[in-house]
């Protein structure tokens, strides 16, 4: 299984794969390769004011070297006119560090990260804001303390190195504060590597996995970056001393969070050239794709920074130049998604598109089939074609569209499988689907237990994560469910997993992690019965192996009477009512170290008996909340939902809102009655993390019980997630 994603790289002195350079006199520099994730957005200078965005073109500073009017159209220079980063002053020999952080503010995902200073456009504001900039650095860096010129390289290594190393501390305040922090450098720059040394005499062999900001690669004359890379990849003789006696090792280094390099695509969009013999004397310059203009269109506006200077160039002048002076070249990997998936393409379009995909599932289908996979799903959306005959795949339409906006099918609905030689028969329903009685439940209670979900999958904290929803249904319906989701941070899907009723296996990048995806191999039992020589059980035997007699013990309530009238536990007086994903949940506030509350939404009514075991000073705040009626956001669904959650911030209007990260970690038993046999029971710790849940149990009255305890990480979210299949409207 998949996640096809997208990543990002930077920096090198070489030009586009492809693309050729001449030997550069006198030089004998390396290069660095920076990861990153790609994402264009609209965006302004960090340290621009908001005002001077409003102000018409011709107030705005530029140089009159510009480039001629011919060679970049008249759009994009209005548009470039609205949106243009001035410049650094340079008092003092610090082009090194004004052509760094240029460049690392023409990487789009980078540039997101960190925090939209506004401190105008004034120079002696920009000055300031740079010198802090220097004396902060040079604290742990004292050899950039002096006005004297630098290394620009050793400058960007030495910034991005302290940035990572303040990720620790950072994360630990902002969880205090009820925040989630990340590092914008681990997030976009970091990568890791695989070096494999084996000792030429003995033949033993040590592997260890490394994580870099930035790789050394030796120039090729009239090479390309895909040369040198590849030429980074072969094995090479090194002085060893084993404990064998030989003295020499051959040392192989693999990327293991990039695609292969010739699966990849990749767009230039920023250059440091440096002017002069040495690294550490001359003056160096950045030239950077304008900050409004897709590399995917391959557009021609450039900006050429000269310290405060900033003028126009195109593409081709700034390849002429680096050909001799270019030090650090930065590059951004293309997303492979179809941007506008409605509007018709050419066959040809079509076909160079899922070429590309084509190439990365290559690449995921050789390594899973080392494994020995018998079945791969790849995610929703990885294919754009024209005219498929479905001769060779089998395409189910999806039933219903989530901008649809309505349960309402809007094809009638198809019950599809298939039959394998080695697991028996399979299910096949997409994405949206999965939420309503068809195709979902219909297959399973035709005796299908095993499902194929290619998905694109919008995460919705804090009760519809893809990795939560799905877990709890395999678990909850006894089916083992492949989901192959895609990996898209500005679109807030992410999360794959094999999930069966008995284990999981998943992966869920969180935001802001690379957009690298990760293939999951996992073995997992056959549940057709069927193929294993079992009998299809009826629906009064399933309904009686769901139920049990023995009651939970030590909840404390709930014993003899139902959970509906308990006269044990009254309604909680203090309810607020705050919207969860659009629904109005009624929430009573967890304010104790421990107790039980009762929170009741109409009719329906939830139960919660709970321990708090705070870490540290955490102050954070729970709330426990009840919903039945018609869900309508995502489409009409009928729900009945108990939820444990963390709210978002220290008011209760917070509650109901999405997070991510949490301290405080819970012992609770949750218990509710409900009006439907399908209720999904899920518990969500910090940083994505799926626990498993450690007792469920459903009772012929309708009365469930979720019991959790021993958890790893601080609480996001636990709740019994009820669907009242029969009310839909379908």
């Amino acid at each position: 299984m998949r996640d096809v994603t997208s990543n990002g790289l930077a920096g090198s002195t070489a030009p586009p794969p492809g693309e050729k350079i001449k030997k550069p006199k006198e030089k004998k520099w390396g290069c660095s390769w920076f990861l990153k994730c790609c994402r264009r957005e609209k965006r302004v200078s960090p340290l621009s004011d908001p005002k001077d965005q409003q102000k018409p073109p011709q107030e705005l500073q530029r140089s009159t070297d510009e480039v001629s009017q011919s060679s970049v159209p008249q759009s994009e220079l209005s548009l470039a006119y609205q949106q243009i980063n001035l410049g650094f002053p340079n008092p003092a020999q610090i082009c090194y560090m004004n052509s760094s952080l240029q460049s690392l503010l023409t990487l789009t995902r980078y540039f997101m990260d960190i925090v939209r200073l506004r401190d105008g456009g004034d120079t002696l504001l920009k000055l300031g804001a740079l010198g802090k900039f220097k004396w902060l650095l040079s604290i742990e860096a004292p050899e950039f303390a002096d006005h004297h010129q630098k290394d620009a390289h050793e400058f960007l290594t030495a910034v991005l190195g302290q940035m990572r190393d303040l990720a620790a501390p950072l994360r630990h305040v902002a969880s205090i504060l009820g925040r989630s922090y990340r590092c914008p450098v681990e997030s976009n720059l970091e990568f890791r590597m695989q070096n494999r040394r084996k000792c030429k005499r003995c033949g033993s062999a040590s592997v260890r996995e490394e994580e870099f900001l930035n790789l050394s690669l030796d120039l090729i004359p009239g090479g390309s970056v895909q040369q040198m890379l590849q030429e980074y990849e072969k094995d090479t003789d090194l002085e060893f001393n084993c404990e064998c006696g030989g003295t020499t090792s051959a040392q192989c280094s693999t990327f293991t969070t990039l695609p292969k390099w010739a699966t990849s695509w990749y767009s230039l969009v920023s250059v440091i050239s440096h002017l002069g013999s040495e690294g550490n004397a001359g003056h160096y310059i950045s030239s950077g794709l304008h900050p409004d203009v897709d590399p995917q269109t391959a557009s021609d506006l450039w900006l050429n920074y000269n310290d405060s200077m900033v003028t126009y160039m195109t593409r081709e002048d700034v390849c002429q130049r680096s050909e001799e002076s270019a030090y650090l070249l930065f590059y951004e990997k293309m997303l492979v998604t179809n941007p506008d998936p409605r509007v018709p393409v050419s066959r040809q379009a079509a076909l160079q598109h899922m070429q590309k995909n084509l190439d990365i599932y290559e690449v995921q289908t050789a390594g899973a089939a080392q494994q020995g996979a018998q079945i791969l799903v790849f995610p929703e959306d990885g294919l754009h074609g024209f005219n498929f005959t479905r001769t060779s795949i089998i395409p189910p339409p999806p039933v219903h569209l989530m901008d649809a906006g309505s349960s309402t099918p809007i094809l009638p609905p198809e019950i599809i499988t298939f039959d394998t030689p080695f697991a028996g028969k399979f299910g096949l329903l997409i994405c949206f689907d999965i939420l309503f009685y068809k195709p979902t439940i219909a297959l399973v209670e035709k005796g299908v237990h095993q499902l194929i979900f290619p998905t694109a999958w919008f995460n919705t904290l804090p009760l519809l994560d893809s990795v939560q929803y799905l877990r709890s249904l395999s678990r909850s319906t006894n089916v083992t469910l492949l989901a192959a989701n895609l990996c898209h941070d500005n679109k807030n899907m992410a999360g794959s997993g094999i999930y069966t009723p008995f284990s999981s296996i998943y992966h869920h990048s969180k935001r802001g992690d690379p957009e690298e995806g990760k293939l999951l191999v996992a073995r997992v039992p056959v549940l057709d019965p069927e193929w294993s020589g079992q009998r299809v059980a009826t629906e009064e035997e399933k309904l009686a192996s769901e139920s049990t007699s023995s009651p939970v013990t030590d909840s404390g309530f709930c014993h003899s009477e139902s959970c509906s009238d308990a006269s044990s536990v009254p309604s909680s007086s203090a309810t607020f009512t705050s919207f969860t994903i659009g629904d109005p949940f009624t929430f009573v506030l967890l304010n104790e170290k421990e107790g039980r509350v009762k929170v009741c939404n109409g009719s329906f009514c939830c139960h919660l008996q709970y321990k708090r075991i705070s870490q540290g000073n955490s102050e954070e705040l729970y709330a426990f909340g009840a919903f039945a009626g018609l869900h309508t956001l995502d489409g009409d669904l009928s729900l009945q939902v108990c939820a444990l959650v963390r709210c978002a911030g220290s008011d209760p209007s917070f509650c109901g809102q999405g997070v991510e990260e949490a301290e405080t970690k819970m012992d609770f038993v949750m218990v509710g009655k409900f009006g439907t046999r399908y209720v999904y029971p899920s518990v969500l710790a910090s940083q994505m993390v799926l626990e498993e849940v450690k007792h469920f149990d459903k009772s012929a009255d309708g009365r469930v019980t979720l019991k959790h305890s021993d958890m790893t990480a601080g609480l996001v979210t636990a709740c019994l997630y009820g669907q009242m299949y029969h009310l839909d409207h379908e």
